[in-house]
């Protein structure tokens, strides 16, 4: 029997949680260690939204600034995850989670 998740489609309206990274550290490996996080609150967005539109529905919430694009903004996705970066030094910024 498929779940909830599973039986979503494309458009299907989805819940996230937005998280933003307070103080982020390159650690001596050279990947970044979390180190405050932040609930900011909650963004319904659809199911397949492009990185374009998902900044556009940051920036329109108020989490991400005016000048933030797909040019100045890296996105990557993992299944209930999404994190975005600064694309110019690659410090992650925060992320929404898929919350039921």
């Amino acid at each position: 029997m498929k779940t909830a998740k599973q039986n979503r489609k494309r458009g299907d309206k989805m819940n996230y949680l937005i998280i933003e990274y307070l103080d982020v550290r390159r650690n001596e490996e050279g990947s970044w260690d979390i180190l405050e996080l932040k609930n900011i609150g909650k963004l319904e967005i659809k199911e397949g939204t492009s990185d374009k539109e998902l900044i556009d529905a940051l920036k329109d919430y108020g989490y991400l600034n005016e000048k933030a694009n797909t040019n100045t903004i890296e996105v990557w996705r993992d299944k209930d995850i999404t994190i975005f970066y600064n694309r110019k030094t690659g410090e992650p910024l925060g992320e929404i989670k898929e919350i039921d």
